[in-house]
């Protein structure tokens, strides 16, 4: 194992990297950032030549991740300015609910990336499934590229119990069509049919 480049990123968020998932080839990143007033969000960042039409036009040191957010991110060695002719993982999508009513909290906290890094899968282990209940039964969401943006693929998987925490741990096969995820705190009313799904 050779480690080609390392960085330190600084997020607007209380929390920083926590889920991290590539496509099958290493060209497509997902970051999962947690935490925070956005209530977590996933990056996706492709890798891809740098060219002088990039210059001024990514934010290689720190970052504010809102929807009111400038410049996307470029991943560059220590902070480095990125070089023209070089490739670099450079930030082409930013899914998360940022409407904090929506009670969606932990998002990207665990993730995976389908082999064709076009659907992503997650897990929001501190959501409520009704609005103020503040019961953290957790969730699993599902987004797909649909040729033009990052969409939700069908509902939202949520746990059934109160502060059974689901979508703390999570897996999914190689095209995301099927996952598994567990529970942090599991409760009487939970059975092993409330801990797998399916993204179809």
């Amino acid at each position: 194992v050779t480690k080609v480049w390392e960085t330190r990123m600084s997020f607007n968020v209380s929390d920083t990297t926590k889920g991290v998932s590539m496509n099958k080839d290493g060209t497509i990143l997902s970051l999962g950032i947690d935490g925070g007033n956005s209530r977590g969000i996933v990056l996706i960042l492709t890798y891809r030549l740098f060219t002088s039409a990039d210059v001024n036009n990514y934010n290689y040191s720190s970052i504010d991740y809102s929807d009111s957010q400038s410049l996307p991110l470029i991943i560059t060695d220590n902070f480095s300015e990125p070089v023209v002719g070089n490739y670099y993982y450079t930030q082409t999508a930013i899914v998360g609910h940022f409407d904090t009513s929506l009670q969606i909290d932990e998002f990207g906290d665990v993730l995976k990336l389908s082999q064709d890094g076009l659907t992503f899968i997650t897990g929001a282990h501190d959501s409520h499934n009704v609005s103020g209940d503040n019961d953290d039964e957790g969730a699993v969401f599902a987004y797909t590229y649909d040729g033009t943006g990052w969409v939700q693929k069908g509902f939202a998987v949520y746990g059934e119990g109160q502060d059974v925490d689901f979508g703390h741990s999570m897996d999914a096969n190689l095209d995301c069509t099927r996952f598994i995820a567990g529970s942090e705190h599991l409760t009487n009313t939970t059975t092993l049919s409330d801990l797998t799904g399916s993204t179809d």
